[in-house]
Formats: C-alpha cells, sequence, structure tokens
C-alpha cells in the first residue's frame, strides 16, 4: 500500500508519526501494529482500517460476516471513529486495548467456548 501511494517508509514515517525503521519491521511482520498504530498509517495512507488490517483469514474472524462484507459491529466502530476528535480516538484505542487485554485474560465461563481467534494485528 505505501509503494502504491507514492511513499517511501520515510515519507510514510513522517505522515504517520512513526520511525522509519518501525515502519520497516511492520512491513517485513517483525512486528505487529497495535490499533493506534493501524490508525495512523489508514490516516496517512487515506485508507480504511479493514483495508490495513484485512485479510482473507482475518475476515472470517469477526470483523466481516459472509462474503466479506462487514459487520453491524465493525460498521459501528468505524463510525465511532470516523466521527470523532483525534483526542477521542486515541482515548478510545486506549481503553478499548485495555478492555481487550482483560477479556483475553479472563477465565472462561463454563459452557462458553474458550475464543481461540489469534491477535488480529490490533496489539
Amino acid at each position: 500500500m505505501r509503494t502504491a501511494a507514492g511513499h517511501t517508509q520515510e515519507r510514510l514515517a513522517e505522515l504517520a508519526d512513526l520511525s522509519r525503521n518501525y515502519i520497516g519491521l511492520l512491513e517485513t511482520d517483525r512486528r505487529e501494529p497495535s490499533l493506534s498504530t493501524l490508525l495512523a498509517l489508514g490516516r496517512a495512507l487515506n485508507v480504511r482500517l479493514d483495508d490495513l488490517a484485512g485479510s482473507p483469514q482475518r475476515r472470517d474472524e469477526g470483523l466481516h460476516g459472509p462474503h466479506g462484507k462487514p459487520t453491524a459491529a465493525y460498521r459501528k466502530l468505524e463510525s465511532i471513529v470516523q466521527t470523532s476528535t483525534e483526542k477521542e480516538v486515541v482515548a478510545f484505542v486506549e481503553i478499548l486495548e485495555v478492555c481487550l487485554k482483560l477479556f483475553r485474560s479472563r477465565p472462561s465461563v463454563p459452557g462458553e467456548a474458550k475464543s481461540t481467534k489469534p491477535k488480529a494485528g490490533f496489539g
């Protein structure tokens, strides 16, 4: 996506307020970006979050329903992000990351299927 947008690693790093080295690590799959990093990259590249994070494997993991269409929950999340200020998005991401960490670490409830989803690139 970076090269298709005509950006060097240096330029993308500048636009997303990240280091060029970190961009290189992301591009070579040596680091997994947090949600805030994905949001910054999406804004810098002017692409939707699902275009950045979406992959055929991930589309079956809850962000997209049958036939690759976004779920209602994903559309709601995207709407919140698109209609919020940068400060609100940063706060939302921080809260979401804490909630996800707590949710993933909780003991399973009897009769409830334990989530086996791998991290979806949201850190």
